[in-house]
């Protein structure tokens, strides 16, 4: 049995971006939920305690991939991961 839930060492990214491996505790998306699912909110929209609290959390994630040197793949790996939280970062 694979563990699905990690991330793809070399992206960073999930198999199924924004999803909690487990269980569907997040909004309804679709044609008919009435959610504006897909829309990215900007990281200058965030106040500074919420990215605060992402900053820390995708440290946290970080510990998990192989370490880089490269700034350009940092800040992808960040983008994405945030991407995956509905937020865009341009950085």
């Amino acid at each position: 049995m694979s563990d699905s839930s990690r991330p793809d060492p070399i992206s960073g990214s999930h198999p199924h971006p924004g999803r909690a491996s487990g269980s569907d505790s997040g909004p309804a998306s679709g044609p008919d939920s009435g959610s504006d699912f897909g829309r990215l909110r900007d990281w200058g929209e965030l106040d500074e305690s919420e990215r605060t609290r992402l900053l820390v959390e995708h440290g946290r994630w970080l510990d998990g991939l192989p370490p880089t040197c490269s700034l350009e793949s940092k800040v992808q790996r960040l983008r994405l991961w945030l991407a995956q939280r509905g937020i865009d970062y341009r950085g």
